[in-house]
C-alpha cells in the first residue's frame, strides 16, 4: 500500500519504470531498460538503475539482493498509485470535493455500456455500505 502522501511524488520517468514492472513483473534493471527503450525511452543502464533505486527509496519497489543481478519487485499496485494520484487531484483541484472530480472523469471519457453497468453496480454498493 502507498504511504498516505509520499513526501516525494512520482516523476513521469519513475511512473514509466513502475508501469514496466507492473506489466512484466519482477525484473532486473537491464530488463526494465529494454522494455522502456522498446516503448520509446532511450535510457542508459545507469539512468534506469538510478530511477529504480529512487522508486525503492520512495517505497514503491523492493530490490531483491539474493541473486545477481538484483531484481526489482513492485510492492505498490497500480490501483493504489491511482488512488493516491486521484486523491491529490481531488484535494488540489477540487478542494476535496469528490462529485465534481467524478463528473470530470465521467464527462471526459467515452464509457461503454458494460463500463456504465459496472459503474452503476459500484455506486449501488457504495450506497448500500453507507446505509450500514
Amino acid at each position: 500500500m502507498v504511504n498516505a502522501g509520499h513526501p516525494k511524488p512520482l516523476s513521469e520517468a519513475e511512473l514509466d519504470a513502475l508501469k514496466a514492472l507492473w506489466r512484466a513483473g519482477p525484473q532486473p534493471a537491464s530488463e526494465v531498460r529494454t522494455r522502456l527503450n522498446a516503448d520509446g525511452r532511450k535510457w542508459a543502464y545507469t539512468t534506469t538503475k538510478t530511477i529504480l533505486d529512487r522508486l525503492e527509496e520512495k517505497g514503491y519497489v523492493r530490490r531483491e539482493r539474493a541473486s545477481m543481478p538484483h531484481v526489482y519487485v513492485p510492492i505498490v499496485s497500480a490501483e493504489a498509485v491511482a488512488r493516491e494520484q486521484l486523491g491529490k487531484v481531488r484535494r488540489e483541484i477540487f478542494g476535496g470535493a469528490g462529485l465534481p472530480m467524478m463528473r470530470a472523469l465521467v464527462d471526459g471519457s467515452a464509457l461503454t455500456s458494460p463500463e456504465i453497468a459496472e459503474l452503476r453496480t459500484l455506486l449501488d454498493e457504495l450506497a448500500a455500505r453507507e446505509k450500514e
